[in-house]
């Protein structure tokens, strides 16, 4: 199979196991590349794939660690197993407050005199009009 090039692919995993365990190095160490390698597929305009969970019956971790990678940019994770399914989905998903918010913004944005404008007391500009379609995207609505 021919390697993909960065304009063929759609995302790019963080593939610490495959990096690290043949290294002798423990995948859940490394921290250090994270925000780069997240920033780096952003500015590609690529999702930033978070690396599989290996422990099968730990969903309670599964949870936590894939709401810690969405906070921290990622846009999904992979599943090695059904039973992950759910629990990455719930922790990618945006909460309710963050869907009002997007919609709350954008209907504000169609009134706006101009492409900056002030929201609850913030500045908003196309950047964040982006992360409001992102927010609604993933909401399924």
């Amino acid at each position: 199979m021919a390697a993909l090039t960065p304009v063929q692919a759609k995302g790019l995993e963080f593939a610490a196991v495959v990096v690290l365990a043949p290294a002798g190095i423990a995948a859940a160490a490394p921290q250090g590349g994270r925000d780069l390698y997240v920033a780096i597929t952003r500015a590609a305009s690529r999702p930033a794939v978070e690396t599989v969970h290996l422990d099968l019956d730990d969903l309670a971790g599964l949870a936590a660690s894939s709401a810690e990678a969405a906070r921290e940019g990622f846009s999904a994770r992979l599943c090695v197993h059904p039973s992950q399914v759910g629990p990455v989905r719930e922790a990618f998903a945006p909460d309710d407050a963050e869907v009002e918010w997007a919609r709350a913004v954008l209907e504000a944005a169609e009134h706006a005199p101009s492409g900056v404008f002030r929201f609850r007391g913030r500045m908003v500009d196309e950047p964040l009009l982006r992360q409001a379609r992102a927010v609604l995207r993933r909401s399924g609505g």
